[in-house]
């Protein structure tokens, strides 16, 4: 099933790596990715230990762009 949604999300996002799964606050448990993108020159870095990332929600469909812990700082 993850499979599934992954591959819906690189459908919408072609270029976007280091997936990982959470949790969206549309209350059906449904689960939402995060993943980034490709860095634009003149990106702005975000506070030390988070990185910038897009979210997307495989069932309400809501997306939006934001921030997570990095890899380095992920538990």
């Amino acid at each position: 099933m993850m499979d599934e949604h992954i591959n819906n999300l690189l459908e919408k996002w072609p270029a976007a790596f280091d997936i990982q799964a959470a949790f969206c606050h549309c209350d059906r448990q449904e689960v939402m990715l995060s993943f980034r993108l490709p860095a634009a020159p003149g990106d702005k870095q975000t506070a030390p230990g988070y990185e910038h990332c897009g979210f997307w929600c495989t069932h309400c469909n809501f997306s939006s762009a934001g921030h997570r812990q990095d890899g380095s700082s992920a538990k």
